[in-house]
């Protein structure tokens, strides 16, 4: 906004400006955070998702290779303890991705951990679902988690997500809107109420007014040269989409774009418009942080969102997750290789080894050192 000539922007003017500017750079953070979501989800499911289930079927393959060895006499007792925790270690590693594993794979789960893969699957839904109600309860909300079952893919873990943010929506709405029936309500906020219902009524009204003004100079049908008509149609189309989402944001642009064009003095505008205007704008701007808040929750970006520190979120890096997830595929791949061939026991006693680690590999050369001595000794 620009004020006339020779005189200075009134407060009012100068907080339309400011809360004008403020709601395009929320817009532009809002799309720009969007894109990056978009791309994100586009890339885990063309690059990402093939990767996985190729990580899915190497470590299965890897782990039925080693499972024979869990009885191999030729391996000493301990050693076959060392090679349980590693063949525990990959089925639990393969269980993060493959909800619904294959029979033997179940079997080897019910082995391992003492319990049918179900029952710990259930186990771990209730348990899952008991600290969201309880976090939900403090919250003073009440919501229906009973959808929520073990073994769901991403898809229906997608779908069950978007319909509880539905319900805390409408809970969130309700609870706004419900006077509250122990207490009386105060004058102030009796009069804040009434602020706010002339406000909504305001903005409607400034809408429309808005509307009908710019369409009756920006219909193109009424505009004789041809450049302009085309301008005038272009505009037209903005306003009319503007109109229908209830922006009032982009109706104030188009308006102080045709009044800068048109050449109008825009400080025409009163100080009660500006009022009414200024009002709106802080809303919308309110409803674009909120928006850009709950962005990272949205379904379908789960698989893209990490968590950091500090309850800080951030983007997957898509091409470093598949470079990660490819060294894994090779790494396993190697393995499963080496499994499959004559010196089999020999790649299950070095994993063995290296499980181990240094110390204990150190600490056994130590004794079988004092032990040879005390024989030359004893000799």
């Amino acid at each position: 906004m620009r004020a006339g000539r020779g005189r200075p922007l009134t407060p009012k003017q100068r907080s339309f400006n400011r809360l004008v500017a403020q709601v395009e750079r929320l817009r532009a953070q809002l799309d720009t955070t969007q894109q990056a979501l978009d791309r994100a989800a586009i890339f885990h499911a063309e690059h990402i998702q093939p990767r996985i289930a190729a990580l899915v079927r190497v470590r299965t393959d890897l782990i039925r290779a080693l499972v024979p060895y869990l009885r191999d006499t030729r391996l000493a007792v301990s050693d076959r303890h060392v090679l349980k925790s590693i063949v525990t270690r990959q089925l639990d590693a393969l269980l993060e991705y493959d909800v619904d594993p294959p029979s033997d794979v179940r079997a080897l789960f019910k082995e391992l951990h003492g319990l049918e893969f179900d029952e710990a699957a259930a186990e771990d839904m209730d348990e899952a679902r008991s600290e969201l109600a309880s976090m939900f309860q403090a919250m003073g909300l009440d919501v229906d988690l009973s959808g929520f079952q073990a073994g769901m893919d991403d898809a229906g873990l997608a779908a069950q997500a978007a319909q509880l943010a539905d319900q805390l929506r409408a809970q969130a709405s309700a609870a706004e809107t419900a006077a509250p029936s122990y207490r009386r309500v105060s004058k102030r906020e009796a009069r804040a109420a009434e602020r706010q219902r002339k406000v909504d009524e305001a903005r409607k009204t400034s809408l429309t007014s808005i509307y009908r003004r710019l369409a009756k100079v920006l219909h193109p049908d009424l505009e004789p040269d041809p450049d302009a008509r085309e301008r005038k149609g272009q505009l037209m189309q903005e306003l009319t989409a503007a109109h229908g989402r209830q922006d009032l944001h982009a109706l104030l642009k188009l308006e102080m774009e045709w009044a800068h064009g048109a050449g109008d003095d825009v400080s025409r505008l009163a100080d009660d418009a500006l009022a009414v205007y200024n009002e709106a704008l802080k809303q919308q701007a309110a409803e674009l942080e909120m928006t850009a808040a709950l962005l990272f929750d949205h379904p379908k970006y789960t698989s893209v969102v990490r968590e950091m520190d500090f309850g800080v979120r951030t983007i997957a890096d898509g091409p470093s997750d598949a470079r990660a997830l490819d060294q894994d595929i090779a790494t396993l791949t190697d393995g499963l290789t080496a499994l499959t061939s004559d010196r089999a026991i020999d790649e299950v006693r070095a994993v063995i080894a290296m499980t181990r680690g240094p110390k204990r590999r150190k600490a056994k050369a130590k004794s079988a050192t004092q032990s040879k001595k005390r024989q030359w000794e004893d000799t």
